[in-house]
């Protein structure tokens, strides 16, 4: 048990990660760790404020509150990561409503992927982001611990959302028999904020 709450771990020494993605995860959180040094005490006191009043919840279903620096981290982070630009205040308001989807396509022979959702086009100021994982057996259900972030769209962009592109570059070309599993959230651009996550 830590300051977070419960957690459990194995003994085993962890492997390097070294892919693409875990690099520039790993750069842009770094970069705004930096930036938090950077803020005068004011403004990391409004971080801490906003901290306590907003906890969060972690995969065990426990309420966690952040410490300034964390909340600050984390949604600039999020927000560098999708291409938008980061914060120096912390957000005013409530995260967007939550992104639903109505349709998937996935066909291999057309290399086509994509994902419909509502509403469309986005609320201003909102982007789409869409966690995908292809499963090799039709009988691979719970995929929750596997989904990974492949594709942000532009603030307010209109469905559907293509994302053949993505799943190649993540998971490699994909193939007959492949299931496609999903889910999407909605991120506001300007604050970092996300809404729940629907999951097909």
């Amino acid at each position: 048990r830590n300051r977070g709450g419960a957690y459990m771990r194995n003994g085993s020494i962890p492997s390097t990660v070294t892919t693409p993605f875990a690099q520039n995860i790993k750069a842009v959180t770094a970069a705004q760790s930096q930036a938090w040094a950077d803020l005068d005490d004011e403004i990391q006191e409004q971080w801490r404020e906003w901290a306590t009043q907003n906890p969060v919840i972690n995969r065990l279903g426990q309420s966690r509150t952040l410490s300034g620096h964390q909340a600050f981290v984390k949604l600039n982070a999020r927000l560098v990561y999708a291409g938008f630009t980061a914060i120096t205040s912390p957000p005013i308001g409530a995260a967007p409503a939550p992104i639903m989807s109505d349709s998937v396509t996935l066909d291999v022979a057309t290399k086509k992927a994509e994902i419909a959702y509502t509403p469309t086009p986005a609320p201003a100021g909102v982007a789409v982001q869409i966690y995908a994982y292809l499963a090799n057996s039709p009988g691979v259900s719970y995929v929750k611990n596997r989904l990974a972030l492949v594709y942000t769209s532009d603030a307010a962009a209109a469905s559907p959302a293509n994302i053949w592109p993505d799943l190649e570059a993540r998971f490699g070309t994909p193939q007959v028999g492949q299931v496609l599993h999903f889910a999407l959230r909605a991120l506001d651009s300007k604050t970092g904020l996300v809404s729940a996550t629907f999951s097909s």
